[in-house]
């Protein structure tokens, strides 16, 4: 009965540390600043933790008149490995068209 348990034990971790790299994987490569042109007449704000709350705050502020750059572009940066899923970001700005 040890043996059973022991083996169905790691069974479950192997699933789980594989679903775990799926998802990793699953996010797209999108790595702006290796085809970004060196001058440009935009205004670039490169942004941390591109999650759908700060993409919400943003938005608030340019709506609020606080953020008032016309040619802006914001850029998110996060870390391939980081655990925050940006799937719902990226959704959020291709639904509103940003």
């Amino acid at each position: 009965m040890k043996k059973s348990f022991h083996s169905h034990l790691f069974v479950f971790l192997i699933s789980l540390f594989l679903l775990n790299a799926l998802s990793f994987s699953s996010q797209e490569d999108e790595r702006y600043f290796d085809t970004a042109q060196l001058r440009s007449d935009r205004v670039q704000l490169a942004i941390l933790h591109p999650s759908l709350a700060s993409i919400r705050s943003l938005i608030a502020l340019k709506r609020e008149g606080l953020l008032s750059i016309d040619n802006l572009l914001i850029i998110g940066i996060y870390h391939e490995k980081q655990l925050t899923n940006y799937r719902a970001s990226k959704k959020y700005i291709q639904k509103k068209l940003i």
